[in-house]
């Protein structure tokens, strides 16, 4: 889950669109001390996009919160805003910040943003030289079975999202079986941990909560093996 924080309405709806278009999984807060509130409850947030310059409590003062808290110390923080002068930067990097978006909001910038992020702080795949030992596989049949994979991947995400606007719980259960499976020949844990939290779940909210992450980590999971299909040496 991608929780994004911003005073102005508009900004805000304007990255949860972005976000939700691409098949994140997003929360919202108006202000600072609303997002420490909302992750004290929830403990599925992934990243966080905030605004730097809000009233009372501002980016920089709720990074600061955000590394004193061992639930929220590791979550990776973008900030997004209008100001991104040297002395800026420098202060929040100081302070642990992994990127920066800077206003007016570009839809490709914040995904692209988005994307790097994930990948240098939750990788999806396990490590190629694993996978190869493990399958018994060469780096050639390694790229072939992750281009494979990244077909049948695709087929997934749109199988499963037809399954969820139909509130088809069978077809939903039958294609999870197939994706574990893909995700258990690329070591692909932090997917198969979202995989068990709907098998353990019974139709209902639970069930849906945890096939919208499924369709959420489906994104990241793709991007992977589009790089993984390519040779780790050109």
């Amino acid at each position: 889950m991608i929780l994004v924080i911003d005073d102005e309405p508009t900004t805000l709806r304007l990255l949860e669109m972005v976000l939700h278009r691409a098949n994140y999984l997003v929360a919202t807060a108006r202000s600072a001390p609303e997002a420490l509130a909302l992750l004290e409850r929830e403990t599925g947030v992934d990243l966080i996009i905030s605004d730097l310059l809000m009233p009372g409590m501002n980016g920089l003062q709720l990074l600061s919160a955000l590394r004193q808290s061992p639930r929220t110390r590791d979550v990776p923080v973008i900030f997004c805003t209008s100001v991104a002068d040297r002395a800026t930067v420098t202060d929040a990097a100081r302070a642990g910040i992994h990127d920066f978006i800077v206003k007016p909001i570009r839809a490709d910038v914040v995904l692209a943003k988005v994307r790097t992020v994930f990948d240098r702080a939750l990788p999806v795949l396990g490590a190629r030289q694993t996978v190869m030992s493990q399958q018994r596989i060469g780096e050639q049949e390694y790229c072939r079975l992750a281009a494979g994979a990244l077909v049948d991947a695709e087929k997934i995400a749109t199988e499963l999202a037809n399954a969820r606007a139909g509130d088809d719980q069978a077809a939903m259960a039958e294609i999870v079986e197939r994706l574990d499976q893909m995700c258990a020949v690329f070591g692909a844990e932090r997917i198969r941990a979202v995989i068990g939290r709907f098998r353990a779940s019974v139709p209902g909210p639970a069930r849906a909560v945890a096939a919208t992450l499924i369709s959420d980590q489906l994104v990241e999971l793709r991007y992977a093996l589009e790089r993984a299909a390519r040779p780790s040496r050109v």
